[in-house]
């Protein structure tokens, strides 16, 4: 596995993102933990209630989206080459996030669209924070690229994502929306997933898996097609579901093909890769890759246009959702966070003490035997989660609970595994829980770190 730190450049500040990740973590955490009991409201019926869409926001917003903002502020600057605009902007994106996300799903929960108001208006604040601090950052290039275009795209799908949300909650409150309630929240979700979610993940993977696997951009043109057919597909998937078109599958298929490219992108770019073996985490992001065909299977046989909805349209797009993403999404940021969070605790710990003391590797900052056993239960548990919610009410709901309560076991050892690099921190402050904490794994017991530690 890649241990070398500078595989990657230095963060501009290493504790900042840290801090989304861990609200991140913790939002993953809780989701695991209340699927296996809410199983029968968010699994075995129709996904439109309030547990459900309560949820549904923990993962995106509270899980997904709280990552991709932290490692924004640590990878944009790196992938661009510029310095972030301004750290004090993301600071306060983070407590207007943390705090609106909290009370957005807290008010989704209870149902009252009034106080859900006021929290979506704050993240709504701090997601324009954001916005408005990665576009500062972006007019610092002195030529824009193929990473940097992505990138403004998908913030671009962030703020019509989220104008979407706004017009949704306002629309609960004075109902004057002309569009069918199940077809707009149907756009919005897919909007936020393949516009801002994807775009962003296809942006960043064009700098970091050449960079970790030592390799380059094999057609640039190949990459440009992928990017011309994906915003295509969803621009059409987003008009197609808002006015529930007979036409929807000729997005979906567009969007196919744009994400078709991109696979065959990242297939060259692995093979033509100068480091013979990929390490743990880079398989798990193939296989989060692999999710990509059955999902289009998937999502072009629900777009099919039908008289009305039926049992088993409603329980696919349940796992279609857990499949996107719980499986897609969600493995591919684990994989990812695998390589970012040791080396920026790594490089706030241990950097300065290279060539003056013994330092760990960025492999002994958590346990791979963990990882491997938490990726094998993690992607039991989404598969059969997907299969036994779309069986719906037709099976006893004990199968749905028991493969909830699978995921749910493979997020709590994913969690765990991710949050044991930052005791690390803890120690080196010496807080009090650091002292209670003594007794846990050496830090630095390993040998000295050279640039060429590769194990």
């Amino acid at each position: 596995m890649d241990t070398n730190p500078q595989t990657l450049p230095p963060p501009v500040n290493t504790t900042l993102p840290l801090r989304y990740f861990a609200y991140g973590l913790v939002s993953l955490a809780v989701f695991g933990a209340a699927l296996p009991f809410l199983a029968q409201d968010a699994l075995v019926q129709h996904h439109y209630t309030h547990h459900t869409v309560a949820l549904t926001h923990l993962v995106v917003l509270g899980w997904i989206t709280t990552i991709i903002l932290g490692a924004a502020i640590q990878l944009v600057p790196v992938a661009l080459g510029v310095p972030l605009h301004s750290a004090r902007l993301a600071r306060w994106t983070f407590w207007c996030h943390a705090t609106g996300v909290t009370g957005m799903v807290a008010s989704f929960w209870i149902w009252n669209f009034h106080v859900l108001l006021w929290f979506g208006s704050l993240v709504a604040a701090g997601l324009s924070l954001f916005i408005y601090n990665m576009a500062r950052t972006l007019r610092k290039m002195p030529a824009h690229d193929l990473v940097s275009i992505h990138l403004a795209t998908a913030l671009a799908y962030l703020a019509i994502t989220f104008l979407a949300g706004e017009y949704l909650m306002h629309d609960k409150l004075g109902m004057f929306s002309p569009f069918g309630v199940l077809g707009a929240i149907h756009a919005h979700a897919h909007l936020a997933a393949m516009g801002w979610i994807v775009m962003m993940m296809i942006g960043v993977s064009y700098r970091l898996v050449p960079m970790f696997t030592l390799s380059k951009i094999q057609n640039t043109r190949r990459a440009w097609m992928a990017y011309l057919y994906l915003n295509m597909g969803i621009i059409g998937i987003f008009i197609g579901l808002l006015l529930q078109a007979a036409w929807l599958p000729i997005p979906v298929l567009i969007a196919g093909t744009g994400l078709s490219f991109w696979l065959w992108e990242m297939l060259a770019i692995v093979r033509d890769r100068k480091r013979p073996n990929l390490d743990g985490a880079l398989k798990q992001a193939r296989v989060a890759l692999a999710h990509l065909p059955p999902l289009f299977l998937i999502g072009l046989w629900l777009s099919w246009p039908r008289p009305s909805l039926t049992f088993w349209t409603a329980q696919g797009q349940t796992s279609y959702g857990v499949l996107a993403f719980m499986g897609l999404i969600s493995l591919f940021i684990v994989a990812m966070l695998y390589k970012i969070i040791p080396f920026l605790v790594w490089y706030h710990v241990y950097a300065p003490q290279v060539g003056l003391r013994p330092v760990p590797k960025l492999t002994d900052l958590y346990s791979e035997r963990l990882r491997r056993w938490a990726f094998g239960v993690y992607l039991a548990g989404v598969w059969s989660t997907a299969g036994f919610s779309l069986m719906g009410d037709k099976l006893p709901l004990a199968f749905a609970q028991a493969a909830a309560g699978l995921m749910a076991l493979g997020i709590g050892m994913t969690v765990f595994n991710l949050a044991t690099p930052m005791i690390h921190i803890w120690r080196h402050h010496d807080c009090p829980l650091s002292r209670w904490l003594k007794g846990g794994p050496s830090a630095a017991m390993h040998g000295p770190l050279h640039a060429g530690d590769v194990s």
